[in-house]
């Protein structure tokens, strides 16, 4: 049991060093870049990083790309833990901390970006 939480909440302590091959065929496209700079940018700017602040960025951001929140919330949950699934991405996201999180959106986009050959 010990062991299971390590494999699989390894991210909560590291940053992630390889990203699921299934969920970055599924959930980036050549946009995910983009939006995650965007996002990264909407967190650093809200008053405060909670839960409840972090999910009205993203849908806010969403809903005025006249995008589902999907679009934002798949890639981010692959940068930042490299997998596709796992507990809220919201309270997920408020345990990191803005800093963790605002540093894992960027280096995905290079890291993703860079292995996409883009």
């Amino acid at each position: 049991m010990l062991q299971d939480f390590v494999d699989l909440g390894e991210y909560f302590f590291r940053d992630p060093e390889v990203y699921d091959a299934d969920a970055l065929k599924k959930n980036w496209d050549p946009e995910a870049s983009k939006r995650l700079e965007l996002l990264a940018e909407r967190l650093l700017a809200i008053p405060e990083f909670t839960r409840a602040g972090i999910e009205g960025a993203i849908r806010t951001l969403a809903e005025s790309m006249q995008l589902k929140p999907a679009k934002f919330i798949h890639p981010a949950r692959l940068a930042l833990s490299g997998k596709a699934g796992g507990p809220g991405l919201f309270e997920m996201m408020e345990l990191l901390g803005r800093e963790t999180v605002v540093a894992r959106l960027r280096r995905a986009v290079v890291t993703l970006n860079l292995s996409k050959g883009r």
